[in-house]
């Protein structure tokens, strides 16, 4: 983008062509702001990706204007919102000596055209002078890929811990049980339950390898819905027990539908929500699961009696938010993460002292004549 002038004044300051001629060679988003945070000029990077169209736009903004943050809908100023207090990088504005190049890492919830997304920045600032003056350079690095790539991994180690446990529960449980499970039967399901590590594996390899700015291909393949559900109580039920807590799933209203997903991260999500449940559920209680089928969508539902207080729902799905002393809050996060972003379906829930607490995770379902055709095209058959 090529200004027709190329002085700025801001608080008496002059950036020269022969400035703004290096500022846009620069590959990182980069601006330029005076003492109170508010900016004075912006390189060509800032501007396409943010989406603005002229830096007259956004001088004598502060970065949460200009990164259109969400806590500055309706024209509120950068730092004077009752939720500034709570900003990383205010917080490192607030703290920033203006003698020293220094960064940190921050992430803003922003909305674009009247979508809501998130940047994950690093942030780095630097003192400079400008005609003598003091000013501050600030360049900005996307790491959300980085950041997305991080929260992988941990979920993945969240998560294949819940198979491991799963594992060692039915070792332990056999071992406690007065009346065993015949051996045979108990050896096959050990073995599936290996299987479901394994496949854990390889699924979580293909989503780190896959990684791009779009979804990776998924291993997907045809499933039904009862299926997948009574997997994924294989891997808590025995965790469930040792616990004192029962799983039931309600086969007098349960609806089988087909589906064409990857089964593994689906299986990861409803493993998740069963360990929540079984976490939250008193002595002897017993989680209700089943599925529904609502127009083209198939809906697992898990339901546990007690509800949640308001604190605990406004924090749901919260990558750092824990309901336990020592946790992570990876599981709901990976919840969500899984099932919006890889397996295009969705996550809610509802909670009150009537109803308990239920977590919905919707599907699109499959249409099975196109199942049917897909199914002999993979093995090389046509129908005479």
């Amino acid at each position: 983008m090529a200004y027709q002038n190329t002085d700025y004044y801001l608080n008496n300051a002059r950036i020269s062509e022969e400035s703004l001629t290096l500022l846009n060679s620069i590959p990182f988003c980069t601006a330029i702001l005076c003492s109170e945070y508010k900016l004075v000029f912006c390189n060509e990077q800032l501007l396409k990706n943010l989406g603005i169209s002229t830096v007259h736009e956004v001088l004598a903004e502060r970065p949460g204007n200009f990164f259109k943050c969400v806590n500055t809908a309706g024209g509120l100023k950068c730092g004077t919102t009752n939720k500034c207090h709570e900003c990383s990088l205010n917080q490192f504005m607030a703290q920033y000596s203006k003698e020293e190049i220094t960064s940190v890492e921050c992430r803003v919830i922003n909305v674009v055209n009247e979508t809501i997304g998130t940047l994950e920045l690093k942030i780095h600032l630097s003192p400079t002078k400008i005609d003598d003056k003091d000013y501050i350079m600030m360049m900005m690095e996307n790491i959300n890929i980085i950041k997305r790539n991080e929260m992988l991994n941990r979920t993945f180690l969240h998560d294949v811990l819940n198979t491991a446990c799963g594992l060692t529960s039915m070792t332990d449980y056999f071992t406690l049980s007065d009346q065993p499970e015949d051996l045979g039967d108990f050896a096959g399901l050990l073995k599936r339950q290996t299987m479901y590590l394994i496949e854990e594996i390889k699924a979580h390899k293909e989503l780190i390898y896959g990684q791009s700015d779009s979804s990776p291909d998924l291993v997907k393949s045809y499933c039904l819905s009862e299926d997948i559900l009574k997997c994924s109580m294989d891997v808590i039920k025995h965790f469930a027990a040792l616990n004192s807590v029962h799983i039931s799933i309600d086969y007098e209203k349960l609806e089988n539908a087909l589906l064409f997903t990857d089964h593994t991260l689906i299986r990861r999500v409803l493993v998740n929500l069963f360990k929540n449940a079984v976490e939250s559920a008193d002595e002897n209680e017993t989680i209700e699961a089943g599925c529904r089928v609502i127009e083209d969508k198939a809906v697992f539902y898990i339901k546990n009696k007690n509800a949640m207080d308001e604190e605990t729902k406004s924090g749901m799905f919260n990558r750092i938010f824990s309901t336990k002393e020592s946790g992570s809050g990876i599981g709901t996060f990976s919840i969500k993460l899984l099932t919006e972003r890889y397996l295009e379906g969705t996550v809610n829930f509802s909670s009150d002292e009537a109803s308990g607490t239920i977590f919905y995770v919707s599907l699109p379902t499959a249409n099975p004549a196109q199942a049917v055709d897909d199914i002999i095209e993979s093995r090389g058959h046509t129908l005479s």
